[in-house]
């Protein structure tokens, strides 16, 4: 299901405010820039949902989702990151890094925005609420980039993992062509001759061979 976006001065007065004021506040948190008379994408406005449109009478301009959340990411001076700056890191929307740190148990969806999971904390997620909306967040320390898990999570979504799946199949294949028919000396069976006659010189010298497994 698409979600549906508005232009920015629509947010603006959906929320009560000064198109004008959420243009600077959308700035400064770097979610857009200033380039001459016009309003550019960063690469922080795109994780965020961010995209533009365009208008016959206005061209090119930006609409974002109705529930736009606004993090000011550089109040975490480089050593907290939220979800948004995460996403820009791998390349993948605030809103799937939200959804595989819920999946990984490390966060919990609230009415609105998310709770911090105690799993989440042991890991250095930390809870915050915007000032403003009263939304709850969570931010995370920056070695949460090198998480195992996470990065796991990540490598799944994005297709990283298809090569090795791809050698895990083949060697799946190469097992099913070549069964394992010869029996050792030490009980277990191998795939030819050869195996056989070097895995009973390993188990005649007192070495456990796990060469033919």
């Amino acid at each position: 299901m698409m979600t549906s976006k508005i232009s920015t001065s629509q947010l603006a007065k959906a929320r009560g405010l000064v198109a004008k004021n959420l243009f600077n506040e959308l700035a400064e948190v770097g979610y857009i820039t200033r380039d001459n008379k016009e309003w550019l994408l960063t690469d922080i406005g795109k994780a965020a949902e961010g995209e533009y449109k365009q208008s016959p009478q206005f061209g090119q301009y930006i609409v974002w989702p109705k529930e736009l959340e606004i993090i000011a990411a550089p109040s975490f001076d480089g050593k907290k990151l939220s979800a948004t700056q995460i996403s820009v890191h791998f390349k993948l929307s605030s809103q799937k890094i939200n959804q595989i740190l819920d999946e990984l148990g490390w966060i919990n969806k609230a009415v609105k925005g998310w709770k911090v999971s105690q799993s989440g904390s042991r890991l250095g997620g930390v809870q915050k609420e915007d000032s403003r909306t009263g939304v709850p967040y969570v931010i995370w320390d920056e070695t949460v980039l090198k998480n195992g898990s996470l990065q796991h999570s990540v490598n799944e979504i994005t297709g990283v993992n298809a090569e090795v799946k791809s050698t895990d199949n083949s060697v799946s294949n190469f097992r099913q062509k070549f069964e394992a028919k010869h029996r050792a000396a030490d009980g277990h069976y191998v795939r030819s001759k050869a195996e056989m006659l070097i895995d009973n010189w390993l188990y005649m010298a007192g070495i456990v061979s796990t060469l033919f497994l």
